[in-house]
């Protein structure tokens, strides 16, 4: 039963404790929740310590303790071990603080919640923030614990649905950024070197190898351009595809011109040093790095598939390439240099569009509304 004017709770779980695009766009949901007057009181289930707890903390949002997952992704028994203790560690957090609704953040929080909602009767909300591979799993959740899903990408609602899952049931929130991150920003110095950067976690699908193959070819014509990554294996689960990508940098014959850094949780230091953001996944849900870079008026390159498709207007906010065409990728490189009026509309587009499209707060009512909609539900069953 309900109370009259009494905040509904919500616990959002999350099972990485590193902040990478997941936990980024947790922590500004956590942001606006702090900032704005709301119906509901939201919790966070996450590992702590860690990054994510302990920036989370400073927004005075109730924080509880999930065990982090194991590192090897590919140990199936452990993980499955894991999952059914994760399940039993919300279970006592549900009897705690009874909240109504349970917000699993990633797929891998929606299998350490299914059961323990199941058992409470609670309702669960499914963000799906990556491409979904396991038909049995998608199919099994959805009809059985999930009561509604958020996608960050019609791309991903499109995945949904030829795992049989009805639209009715889906909603694109696409993620957003706070209007702190938004730079006036200089226009470029084009004497200066150019400079691309790929910018994200070090996995395979993010293809920095890729990258580091169209830097190669283009510095074998123009070796006055620079190209910067910035990354790494921040789960430790990737390491072979690391040393894979170190030690195609250093064999390189323009490994000068090729630099990896390591990963940055803050990235404002770095943005005046980049020209151009050039990403190159391949089947991004969404592509959080190519908004923060629209924000920080940095002309962005990326692949024709995916979110990138959807949140960029080609030639417009930003410039898309066909994702297996390397050739195709230095044309839009070469456009960048020799085209400086085409990279100043570019960040001037791309930034407005940001501002006007994709901020957080908006993001924040959506999914709010999402929570009214199932408590609604809920008081008339």
């Amino acid at each position: 039963m309900f109370i009259k004017n009494q905040k509904m709770k919500v616990l959002i779980m999350n099972l990485e404790g590193s902040m990478a695009g997941a936990e980024n766009s947790l922590l500004l949901l956590a942001e606006s929740i702090s900032k704005i007057q709301s119906d509901f009181c939201v919790s966070i289930a996450c590992p702590k310590p860690s990054l994510l707890s302990e920036k989370l903390g400073k927004l005075n949002i109730n924080v509880f303790n999930i065990s982090p997952p194991p590192a090897k992704f590919n140990l199936k028994l452990i993980w499955g071990l894991y999952f059914l203790r994760a399940n039993f560690q919300l279970l006592l957090l549900i009897i705690k603080i009874r909240p109504e609704i349970i917000h699993a953040n990633t797929t891998k929080s929606l299998l350490a919640s299914a059961l323990a909602t199941l058992f409470t009767n609670k309702k669960l909300i499914w963000h799906v923030r990556d491409v979904p591979r396991n038909r049995f799993i998608i199919k099994l959740c959805n009809n059985i614990f999930v009561d509604r899903i958020i996608t960050v990408s019609n791309f991903i609602k499109n995945e949904l649905i030829k795992f049989d899952i009805s639209p009715k049931k889906i909603t694109v929130i696409y993620n957003g950024i706070s209007p702190d991150s938004f730079s006036c920003g200089e226009t470029q110095d084009y004497e200066k070197a150019i400079t691309f950067a790929n910018i994200g976690q070090l996995v395979p699908w993010k293809r920095q190898d890729f990258f580091v193959d169209a830097a190669q070819k283009f510095l074998s014509r123009n070796n006055q351009v620079q190209f910067l990554i910035i990354g790494d294996d921040i789960f430790n689960r990737d390491t072979a595809y690391k040393q894979h990508l170190l030690s195609k940098i250093h064999n390189s014959p323009y490994k000068d011109k090729i630099k990896l850094i390591p990963w940055q949780n803050d990235l404002v230091p770095m943005w005046n040093e980049i020209s151009c953001l050039v990403h190159t996944a391949k089947s991004e849900p969404f592509g959080r790095i190519i908004i923060e870079a629209m924000a920080h008026r940095i002309p962005v390159i990326a692949s024709n598939a995916g979110g990138p498709a959807e949140i960029i207007r080609h030639n417009i906010t930003g410039l898309l390439f066909e994702q297996d065409d390397v050739d195709d990728l230095l044309d839009k490189m070469r456009m960048i240099c020799r085209n400086h009026n085409l990279a100043e509309r570019l960040k001037n587009n791309g930034s407005k569009y940001v501002l006007s499209h994709l901020q957080a707060i908006d993001c924040l009512k959506k999914i709010m509304l999402i929570y009214t909609e199932l408590l609604a539900v809920q008081k008339c069953e």
